[in-house]
């Protein structure tokens, strides 16, 4: 895009997109439908000011086709009108993708955007993970039969609709949720802690709202409190696949950031922190064996699964009909099974192998397309390890999608998405450092 075009795109337009998607961001983990709605209208004006261009950019990236592919597979489902609704889980976001991907560089600072986002992002855990390590300690089998007594009762009935045992869920429908997103929000987090640590003072730039910048950004002590707190917080999810994808992210950087006698120190003793307490408390209050793994429900879903395959391996049984062709028992002890625990074992059986397949290279090449301009910039280290984080964010949701389905909780696809345009968008944002900057 030339300085002209480019031009265009950066006045008020661009500006209220910035500012809605940033407010968007920093309420969606506490009021999701508000956060969503957000999106929703940024998605219509990203529409308004480059429909054309957004779509240009879905068609030649195969986007339109695997949006027809699904819609066609609503027609082979059981339950049509299930698999209609469950489109909304996919179109709407490929939508969003395309938005994403064309609006960002034509940010006038893009790297400040997403400085910011990450930022807020990462504050808004420090509440979530509080009341989650609140949570673990109530629910410790000790502390919970001293405590409910008549004059706590109520407190436990109010804060656990479900009882999963001895891990903490805070505002999130399911401990696993949680540990999801919190996965999700340390790659932003690690990014921050390189990105930051490599900066000098004049090249510290402001976003949409200056306060960061003025006076979180230059104290990057908050950044190494927020990622310690995240790894608390997945412990106290409980969730097996979350530590392994936190401790997996960990040794990433670790392994980047060699130089960084810090990075490594406090890399290195979260994951010996995570390590001796699993060992000592257990995981989610079950202590550590081998019959942890090789007794795994997980195992016999993915069975159900691939017979599901084997029987309808085309077009699928339908979106959203695997739950409802699963035999209440099948698993001793599981009355429901609402997905098949593995994204591509699950989209598979949903929407036929052909689809899992074109969806996994669509965005595998997006993936690739963002890595390699990495690799490829050797100049401005911050801005890579920005995006770095981007890309360990969307990261932790591939490594925790195989072993379960999180496509269904809004705020973890909403993100995971906008992560995957930051990487489709990386060989355009780094360019753009190269070139001679136009006057802003």
């Amino acid at each position: 895009m030339g300085p002209t075009n480019l031009a265009k795109t950066q006045g008020q337009p661009g500006q209220n997109l910035a500012y809605l998607a940033t407010i968007s961001l920093m309420v969606l983990p506490f009021i999701n439908l508000a956060g969503l709605v957000g999106f929703v209208l940024l998605l219509g004006l990203g529409l308004c000011y480059r429909g054309q261009a957004v779509v240009k950019w879905l068609w030649r990236r195969g986007f339109v086709a695997l949006a027809i592919a699904l819609a066609i597979s609503t027609f082979f489902a059981g339950d049509r009108a299930e698999a209609l609704l469950q489109l909304t889980n996919f179109l709407p976001y490929f939508l969003l993708l395309g938005v994403l991907a064309v609006w960002l560089p034509t940010l006038r600072n893009p790297f400040a955007q997403l400085e910011e986002w990450a930022s807020w992002l990462t504050i808004t855990t420090l509440p979530i993970n509080l009341l989650a390590i609140a949570e673990y300690v109530l629910m410790a089998p000790a502390m919970a039969q001293r405590l409910q007594q008549p004059v706590l009762a109520w407190l436990y009935r109010l804060s656990l609709d479900q009882d999963f045992g001895h891990r903490a869920n805070a505002i999130f429908d399911h401990p696993n949720t949680l540990a999801c997103y919190l996965t999700l929000i340390l790659g932003l987090n690690l990014g921050l802690i390189f990105s930051q640590s490599l900066q000098t003072p004049s090249e510290r730039s402001v976003g949409v709202w200056p306060y960061l910048s003025q006076y979180l950004w230059p104290r990057p002590v908050w950044l190494y409190l927020s990622a310690g707190l995240i790894l608390v917080g997945i412990f106290c999810s409980g969730s097996r696949n979350g530590l392994l994808v936190a401790i997996i992210e960990v040794l990433i950087v670790i392994a980047c950031g060699q130089r960084q006698r810090t990075v490594m120190l406090a890399g290195m003793g979260g994951i010996l922190a995570i390590a001796a307490a699993a060992f000592i408390g257990g995981i989610g209050g079950r202590q550590l064996s081998t019959r942890l793994f090789t007794d795994d429900p997980r195992l016999s879903v993915w069975r159900i699964a691939l017979e599901q395959i084997q029987a309808h391996p085309i077009w699928g049984v339908g979106l959203g009909n695997f739950k409802l062709l699963y035999v209440p028992d099948s698993i001793p002890g599981y009355d429901n099974i609402y997905h098949a625990h593995n994204f591509w074992l699950h989209l598979a059986a949903e929407a036929g192998i052909p689809t899992a397949i074109a969806l996994t290279v669509l965005v595998g090449w997006g993936c690739y397309q963002g890595v390699k301009a990495l690799l490829d910039t050797k100049a401005f280290p911050a801005q890579r390890w920005l995006v770095g984080g981007y890309g360990l964010a969307f990261l932790s949701c591939l490594l925790f999608s195989l072993f379960d389905v999180t496509l269904y909780e809004v705020r973890i696809s909403l993100l995971g998405w906008l992560s995957l345009a930051v990487l489709y968008s990386a060989p355009q944002l780094l360019n753009q450092l190269s070139r001679p900057q136009t006057k802003k």
